[in-house]
């Protein structure tokens, strides 16, 4: 058998001729697909979508822009001067602003510990400590709040028979929801510019109910 015969079989070549139009079939698909995949963007551009995050977002322009116009009222206590702290090095990327045209306000932080993981000599090996403030955000040009929010961060820590390392390992913790509470209420603070800056209506919670009474806990 010659090599003609053996490489080009007359029925592999009518095989490999059927098989060249379903090959281009695949080829265009996969090109139209990729083709529409490439003009989602425009589409949604047209339609007047705008993506929430983003260099090129005008509601995230707004956003930056508002964050550092605000002024962050004092708060009582260490835990309130610790949680303005963490705010002022959030919001203030570029210094205090002159003149600002927000004020923010917070109530004095309630902390609560409660001692969990009971065991059966009645002793704890671990606690809980919660704590709640009240954040207003304050329009200066018509002295009404524009914002409020109520705030509520949790955390717990092994009580140890060290009282010093138990003491420590308490204001670690306090220090780490507070952190959390920071991030809440710069989080509420940009959802409310969005909103604004889309036009979009700001519905202020009522006030939260007072707390029920529970476990013996420490302030």
């Amino acid at each position: 058998m010659s090599w003609f015969n053996k490489n080009c079989h007359p029925d592999r070549a009518r095989s490999a001729t059927r098989d060249l139009p379903r090959l281009h079939h695949s080829r265009s698909l996969a090109t139209l697909g990729m083709t529409l995949i490439l003009m989602i963007p425009f589409f949604l551009t047209s339609c007047g979508f705008e993506p929430m995050y983003g260099t090129h977002s005008a509601t995230a322009e707004a956003v930056d822009v508002a964050l550092p116009n605000i002024e962050i009222a004092n708060i009582p206590d260490r835990d309130g001067q610790y949680l303005r702290n963490l705010l002022m090095d959030r919001l203030y990327t570029s210094g205090r602003p002159a003149d600002a045209a927000y004020t923010l306000t917070f109530s004095k932080l309630a902390k609560n510990i409660v001692n969990i993981g009971i065991q059966k000599d009645a002793t704890a090996t671990r606690a809980q400590i919660q704590i709640t403030t009240h954040m207003e955000l304050v329009d200066k040009s018509t002295g009404k709040a524009v914002l409020q929010r109520d705030l509520k961060t949790v955390g717990a820590y092994n009580l140890l028979d060290d009282q010093l390392s138990t003491l420590m390992s308490q204001q670690n913790i306090t220090d780490s929801i507070l952190q959390e509470m920071r991030d809440d209420a710069v989080t509420e603070l940009s959802l409310y510019f969005r909103r604004k800056a889309t036009g979009a209506p700001t519905i202020n919670p009522p006030p939260a109910a007072p707390a029920s009474a529970g476990s013996p806990a420490k302030k």
